[in-house]
């Protein structure tokens, strides 16, 4: 009987630090979540396109702040073959988006500022679109399906296109999982 990917936490060491906390298949979910969640609060009340935004708060800054110097970080990590540096990086945005969706709680925004819920999803879009473009080194389809779901022209998505933004008002295809769920044979 063979083991199913992703299957069970990893435990390794990187540079004399201990780590158990790092399952690959929560760190999977965490980012399918994030693009689930920001693609279909946008499909459902934005008519599916990238939402306007209007002047961002602190939190957002700092967010945005966040994810435009991963690039950076990023390309010196790959430089120096620092993969395991890079990945923690990656996932270190994941989790910050992660925190400000359940912070800023677009889904009450709705209903009570409509327009906030516009500029948190923007910011989010933008989050993920950096994710979708640095993780591309380590796992191709996946960074590719991403950004596909966020309308990036096939020309726009190396490295060199980090700054530039969405466009609001792009129409947003159809969202679905960037990880299908795996259902072994029999358990369907």
């Amino acid at each position: 009987q063979g083991r199913q990917p992703f299957s069970s936490p990893s435990v390794f060491v990187w540079r004399g630090r201990h780590h158990t906390d790092f399952s690959p298949r929560s760190e999977i979910e965490a980012l399918g979540n994030l693009c689930q969640r920001v693609l279909s609060m946008i499909a459902k009340n934005c008519s599916g396109e990238i939402p306007p935004h209007q002047d961002f708060l602190p939190h957002d800054v700092e967010l945005i702040k966040k994810g435009s110097a991963m690039l950076a970080v990023i390309r010196d990590q790959l430089n120096h073959q620092k993969f395991n540096r890079a990945l923690e990086e990656i996932w270190g945005l994941i989790g910050e988006a992660n925190r400000y969706v359940d912070a800023m709680a677009p889904w009450t925004l709705r209903k009570e500022d409509p327009s906030r819920m516009c500029t948190v999803l923007y910011v989010l879009v933008e989050i993920i679109r950096y994710i979708g473009l640095v993780i591309q080194p380590f796992m191709p389809d996946s960074g590719c399906k991403i950004l596909d779901l966020l309308a990036v022209d096939q020309n726009k998505r190396e490295f060199k296109d980090f700054e530039e933004a969405l466009i609001v008002g792009t129409q947003l295809p159809t969202p679905e999982p960037v990880f299908p769920r795996f259902i072994e044979d029999g358990q369907a």
